[in-house]
């Protein structure tokens, strides 16, 4: 009995009037585990939740007017809660098309992190710097 690639596979020679020709001894198995024809739904825990106000993160990006030939210099704050519930306050500054700089500060209360954020971005309000672009702010009430 043959041994190796093809073994107990018949192949009967071919001319090349008669074409190619297939193997005899060609055997088709049913697949051993056939999937269920249940349609797939994923956990609830990996669908999309809506995320509330109170966790999502609060953004304010600023910038100078641009003097002469130079480009203007930004600002960014952004608080966000953490996955232990801590709250973290990221800086970024620099020059637009240049070099940045980040400082990150992680506070364990919200009210001490609002109060970082709002602290930090009145103080570029007072240096000239005018928000672009402001997210995730909630106005007080009665606005």
């Amino acid at each position: 009995m043959p041994s190796g690639p093809g073994a107990g596979i018949a192949h009967t020679p071919s001319t090349p009037e008669d074409g190619p020709t297939e193997p005899t001894d060609v055997v088709v198995r049913p697949a051993l585990h056939p999937l269920p024809s249940v349609p797939f739904s994923p956990p609830c825990s990996l669908l999309p939740t809506p995320r509330s106000r109170y966790n999502s993160p609060m953004r304010i990006y600023m910038q100078t007017k641009p003097v002469a030939d130079e480009a203007p210099r930004y600002y960014q704050l952004v608080l966000e809660q953490d996955l232990l519930g801590g709250w973290t306050l990221y800086r970024e500054w620099g020059q637009q098309g240049g070099r940045a700089s980040l400082k990150r500060e992680v506070y364990l209360e919200r009210d001490a992190a609002l109060n970082a954020f709002e602290h930090a971005r009145d103080a570029q309000l007072k240096r000239g710097y005018k928000v672009m672009f402001a997210q995730g702010l909630e106005p007080p009430h009665g606005q």
